[in-house]
């Protein structure tokens, strides 16, 4: 009676254990909700070091970005609502395009971008672009967190 009562509760401990991993996937986290563009880094230790002579930059939020929220789908599909303020006169207010996810070399494609993936979690998503030195880094990273 011991023994299967044991038995019992490893199986509903892995279970759960499954569940969550799956849950965890990035995928899973990156179509769960809506993101905006942030400038504050909620997670500095996920960042490699780049070469003193070529830092990477964090990109700045533009005012009539700061509203903007992206949407990601099962799809593979991502929606940019751009908010009640618009950049430029004529903006569209809603953009969609394709996206494409590859956990195994952590790289996330957006409209054709490249991305490397530093971090996905429930409280930032965090990529990496790089760009030419002549600009005086080794490349960009964009901060995403949870709209409100």
């Amino acid at each position: 009676m011991k023994r299967i009562s044991i038995l019992c509760l490893l199986g509903v401990f892995v279970l759960f254990a499954c569940k969550k991993s799956k849950d965890d996937s990035w995928h899973s986290i990156l179509t769960s909700k809506k993101w905006v563009r942030s400038y504050v880094d909620k997670n500095p230790e996920s960042t490699p070091k780049g070469p003193a002579a070529a830092p990477m930059l964090i990109v700045n939020v533009l005012d009539c970005e700061s509203d903007n929220e992206y949407a990601f789908n099962s799809s593979k599909k991502y929606t940019i609502d751009k908010g009640d303020e618009l950049c430029y006169a004529g903006e569209e207010q809603t953009v969609t395009a394709d996206f494409s996810l590859d956990e195994e070399n952590k790289e996330l494609i957006l409209d054709n971008l490249k991305y490397t993936i530093f971090e996905i979690t429930h409280d930032q998503i965090k990529l990496y672009r790089p760009v030419p030195t002549t600009t005086g880094f080794s490349g960009f990273i964009y901060l995403y967190h949870p709209a409100k």
